[in-house]
């Protein structure tokens, strides 16, 4: 529901209402004001985060040098603009806030699914118990496809075909992923049985100098 909306014959309040009134009935006055305080220190610590972040992600993707303070800058102006149009667009528009963050927390999901893939190659090429990340890496691909497929806010698709595809796409993600790890396997075995062969030609040389 949007803010300014009713439910249950009640107006939806906005977010930083709700929490002024929570922190004020339940922790007093002193305590409201650390609770509301520590709400927006944790704004400022997440957002200088995420752009911190965002600043290396884009210089190791273009292979910026960020030992130099010019390239930090320039990179964290570039970031900056963007950040800029986003509080634009959610100042300017007023359900802005609720589609920024409804597409966030999508992007966020999406994120961690892409982790879980990224874990599941890392234990395979180790040998270790992949299965753990596997499984959920599998499921949540099919939710974050799924959704978007068929939520109103995305391509708005039949529900049916959007669940099909979603299923195709967690399918084809773990046919390439088994593909991949024989792939990967079958090298590591090559190598491997090329090093064993080039240690057991060094020692038949030797063996014959003796």
């Amino acid at each position: 529901p949007q803010v300014g909306a009713v439910t249950n014959g009640e107006p939806i309040e906005a977010p930083a209402i709700i929490v002024g009134k929570i922190s004020n009935n339940w922790l007093g006055h002193v305590g409201g004001i650390i609770a509301v305080f520590g709400v927006i220190a944790a704004a400022v610590t997440s957002g200088d985060t995420a752009f911190r972040s965002a600043r290396l992600i884009v210089a190791d993707f273009f292979n910026i040098n960020q030992k130099n303070i010019l390239y930090r800058l320039l990179t964290a102006l570039g970031l900056f603009a963007a950040g800029f149009l986003v509080l634009w667009y959610s100042l300017a528009d007023k359900a802005g806030f609720a589609t920024i963050w409804y597409y966030f927390a999508w992007s966020n999901q999406t994120l961690a699914c892409v982790t879980l893939w990224g874990i599941s190659i890392f234990l395979a090429s180790r040998k270790k118990f992949y299965w753990i990340s596997l499984i959920p890496a599998i499921f949540m691909t099919n939710v974050v496809v799924t959704f978007i497929l068929f939520d109103t806010k995305g391509l708005n698709l039949n529900y049916t075909l959007s669940c099909a595809v979603g299923s195709l796409v967690a399918v084809i993600n773990t046919v390439i992923f088994f593909v991949w790890k024989n792939k990967f396997m079958n090298d590591r075995i090559k190598r491997k049985l090329n090093n064993y062969s080039a240690e057991l030609q060094k020692f038949l040389v030797k063996s014959n100098d003796k």
